[in-house]
């Protein structure tokens, strides 16, 4: 089997600075991103990855989270300026550019950037496809790596 890249982004403090409630389910991203960590672990896929890197949008500030949250990646710190997974994704591409034949798994804490009232009604849908995600991407990661033999990239949106 070819070896695989983990590359996860999240966000720990609002693009002002401010930090986010982290006990919040969806807003503070604690709990999710503790749930996205134990899915990896559990369907057996951060075992299987030989590199795991989580992208934060955040510094100095986010780096006990991070640690906390997320102790097996190595952090790729953006700054509180960055409020985008735009640096990840560049991360992720300058990785497979240096790593031919690497699968590369890549996704986002789904959720933890609506932390204003009126996305309330959104998160019965956004908890479905983080499920849909988890399934499917997580879980069945090695019919994922099976279909990357033939196909360029594969996932769920």
């Amino acid at each position: 089997m070819k070896p695989i890249a983990i590359f996860f982004h999240c966000v720990f403090f609002n693009s002002d600075g401010t930090k986010r409630d982290v006990s919040h389910p969806y807003i503070g991203g604690g709990p999710l991103i503790q749930r996205y960590v134990k899915e990896l672990r559990d369907s057996g896929l951060l075992a299987a990855a030989s590199k795991f890197f989580a992208g934060i949008n955040g510094g100095e500030e986010s780096v006990v989270y991070a640690k906390c949250y997320i102790p097996e990646a190595e952090h790729l710190m953006h700054g509180t300026d960055c409020r985008s997974s735009n640096y990840t994704t560049k991360a992720m591409r300058d990785f497979a550019v240096a790593n031919p034949g690497w699968n590369i798994f890549q996704f986002h804490a789904k959720g933890i950037a609506h932390n204003i009232p009126q996305y309330e009604s959104y998160h019965e849908f956004e908890n479905r496809w983080i499920n849909c995600m988890v399934k499917h991407c997580i879980h069945n990661w090695r019919t994922c790596v099976e279909d990357l033999e033939t196909h360029d990239s594969v996932g769920c949106h």
